[in-house]
């Protein structure tokens, strides 16, 4: 009697032992914290980190989007992470082209320039809008801080700058000859301005 009390003991806690290893590799996720498992990874992706397909068990962190804004090559998915300074730049832009818009205007044959006094004031009022454009351009930029992905367009709004702000605008002489470079001026700036819209645009893509 005593004997087969012994054995049914010591069949119980092998029994018990089994349960107490851990899963095997065809394991579901029933394994627990404490199991040991024969862990079989599957690689972080770019929004999860790398992952036992047996236990779920996650090690490290995702490996993240390729690109910090638009479809990441990799996955497929939208990254929205620039998404706010996108949309600031975006905003300034928009404004920048309303600045530029009316600044054409007050340079138009629509205008009397027969007399010198008119040609200050709509070259001034021309100007005016220009140094408006000149605040929006700066915010822009601060917007595009260091991020790689809006360098291109960084680049080019400082040369929008430049032309705006140039001394044959901005600085004396007469205002025939101004008004002159700041229509030359509006036409270089507008191929700029659209070739950043464009970029900025292809970013979403």
């Amino acid at each position: 009697m005593i004997k087969k009390r012994f054995y049914l003991i010591a069949a119980a806690l092998v029994l018990l032992c089994g349960m107490l290893i851990g899963c095997s590799p065809q394991a579901d996720a029933s394994c627990g914290e404490d199991a040991v498992c024969e862990h079989e990874w599957q690689d972080a992706t770019c929004t999860q980190p790398k992952t036992c397909i047996h236990c779920g068990l996650t090690e490290g962190d995702p490996r993240g989007h390729s690109v910090r804004i638009g479809t990441c090559p990799v996955c497929g998915e939208k990254s929205t992470e620039l998404l706010p300074a996108y949309n600031h730049i975006m905003s300034e832009l928009n404004s920048m082209v309303d600045a530029f818009t009316k600044s054409a205007e007050y340079l138009s044959d629509s205008y009397d320039f027969v007399t010198d006094l008119y040609q200050k004031e709509y070259v001034s009022k021309a100007r005016t809008e220009l140094y408006s454009c000149k605040r929006l351009i700066d915010r822009a930029i601060a917007f595009c801080a260091d991020y790689e992905e809006f360098s291109e367009v960084k680049n080019k709004l400082n040369q929008l700058s430049a032309i705006i702000m140039d001394e044959k605008i901005m600085g004396e002489g007469s205002y025939k000859d101004i008004r002159s470079e700041m229509m030359n001026a509006h036409t270089k700036s507008l191929a700029i301005l659209q070739n950043v819209l464009s970029d900025m645009k292809n970013l979403l893509a």
